[in-house]
């Protein structure tokens, strides 16, 4: 027995769209921020925190502005 998931598939293609938008970019600038840090002599331990903050806020601006 198959199961048909068609009828969800617009909602799908738009949650997959969100998901990627509310971490992906906030990822890559959290990646940018560490190397960025890191090149200016910061040790890699303070330079992945103040990336995984920087994350973590920009997860959170990306998602209020989407679910607004």
């Amino acid at each position: 027995m198959e199961l048909d998931f068609s009828p969800m598939q617009p909602f799908m293609d738009g949650l997959l769209m969100n998901l990627l938008i509310v971490i992906g970019l906030p990822l890559i600038g959290a990646i940018i921020l560490r190397y960025i840090l890191v090149k200016l002599k910061l040790s890699d331990y303070f330079a992945g925190v103040l990336a995984s903050f920087a994350f973590l806020y920009l997860a959170y601006k990306t998602f209020m502005t989407i679910a607004v």
